[in-house]
C-alpha cells in the first residue's frame, strides 16, 4: 500500500466520536500503531517500512492540541536507514480518549531546518555513541532511553523533540517550551 492511499483511508476517521485507537496509557503505546495497521489491512512485520513508499507513526495529542511527548523514530543507528524511515511519514495523532485528531504526511528532511539539524545532531549522536549523548547535547533530534525501568538493560532510540515535532506537525511552537525556540523563529505561525 502507498502512503497516500493509507492517508485517504484514515482521513474519514479524524475527529469522529467512535474511537479507533487505544485509550492513552503508558503500557499500550504500540497498540495505536497496531490498531491503524488493522484498519488499513497491513500485516505487522519486521520490514523496514510500513508502506511501499513510507512509514506509519502515531503520537499523542494533549488537551491543548499539542504533541504530548517526544516523537520516536527508530532504535537502529544507521543514518541511511533513518533517512529512509523519514522520507515519507504518515503521522496520526490521537487524544487521550483514543480519537484520531490529526493525520498528515510529512517529509522532515525536505524541511531545510530539520535537514540541517539532522545532519549535525544525528552525526554527533552516532559519533559519541547514543548511550553517551545527553538530550542536552541536541535541540531537535535526540537520543532517548528506551526500555523498562529499574536495572533492566536499556537502549537508546532516535526521537524528534516534542517542541520540534509540534512545529513539524502543526506549525506552532508549544507555549511553555523553551529549548530550540529560536531555531524555528521564521517557521512558526504568527
Amino acid at each position: 500500500m502507498l502512503t497516500e492511499k493509507a492517508y485517504n483511508l484514515i482521513i474519514p476517521y479524524v475527529n469522529r466520536e467512535d474511537c479507533v485507537l487505544a485509550k492513552s496509557t503508558q503500557k499500550n503505546k504500540g497498540a495505536n500503531g497496531m490498531a491503524l495497521e488493522k484498519l488499513l489491512g497491513i500485516k505487522p512485520g519486521t520490514k523496514q517500512l510500513d508502506f511501499e513508499d513510507g512509514e506509519l507513526k502515531t503520537f499523542s495529542v494533549n488537551e491543548k492540541g499539542e504533541v504530548k511527548e517526544d516523537f520516536r523514530i527508530c532504535s537502529k543507528w544507521d543514518k541511511n536507514y533513518i533517512k529512509e524511515k523519514l522520507k515519507n511519514v504518515l503521522v496520526v495523532g490521537r487524544n487521550a480518549a483514543g480519537q484520531i485528531q490529526h493525520c498528515k504526511i510529512i517529509r522532515p528532511l525536505e524541511n531545510p531546518i530539520f535537514k540541517e539539524y539532522f545532519d549535525k545532531e544525528v552525526d554527533l549522536i552516532i559519533s559519541k555513541g547514543p548511550m553517551n549523548c545527553s538530550q542536552k547535547d541536541t535541540a531537535i533530534w535526540i537520543a532517548k532511553t528506551q526500555g523498562p525501568g529499574g536495572s533492566a538493560k536499556k537502549t537508546r532510540s532516535l526521537y524528534i523533540s516534542r517542541p520540534a515535532a509540534n512545529v513539524l506537525f502543526f506549525g506552532e511552537y508549544p507555549a511553555k517550551a523553551r529549548k530550540g525556540r529560536e531555531i524555528f523563529r521564521d517557521m512558526i505561525r504568527k
